[in-house]
């Protein structure tokens, strides 16, 4: 995890270096199949941003993809709820909310409920990112963000 924490600070750096401007915010998604994907990975991943690169907590961290962290625990017949308990709230910066990138749904396989409880502990602003491929349905995701977090 140190590599993708050195990645990040080089990304910021680089960036104001090269552009004068405050370095851009960045964040690892938890994909399926990738370096990154279980709650204990991303649990992993933030405590590498703590100890080796602390000034940056502020502004890297992760986007929580919840219904691809739902489908890994479902592979690898672990636990959705221990993968989302573990995963440290001040490390989440934004999360990503779709079913398949369609419009989420109550009746998901996904348990949107158990993801929203883990969503209602973050404190500090964070980013919704309704990652819907049909521009249609967009509106129809947010509106179920803002049920789910209410």
């Amino acid at each position: 995890m140190i590599d993708i924490v050195a990645s990040m600070e080089s990304t910021q750096g680089i960036y104001g270096d090269n552009f004068g401007h405050h370095p851009p915010k960045v964040v690892l998604e938890n994909r399926l199949g990738s370096n990154v994907e279980t709650g204990r990975d991303l649990r992993e991943f933030w405590m590498a941003m703590e100890e080796h690169t602390p000034e940056l907590c502020d502004s890297c961290g992760i986007v929580l993809d919840l219904s691809v962290l739902f489908n890994t625990a479902r592979k690898k017949g672990e636990s959705y709820s221990e993968y989302l308990d573990i995963i440290p709230i001040e490390g989440i910066k934004g999360i990503h909310v779709h079913t398949l990138h369609r419009a989420t749904s109550p009746g998901d396989a996904v348990p949107w409920d158990l993801a929203f409880a883990k969503v209602k502990q973050i404190e500090h602003d964070f980013f919704i990112n309704p990652e819907i491929h049909h521009k249609n349905k967009v509106r129809e995701t947010i509106g179920f963000c803002r049920d789910m977090i209410r």
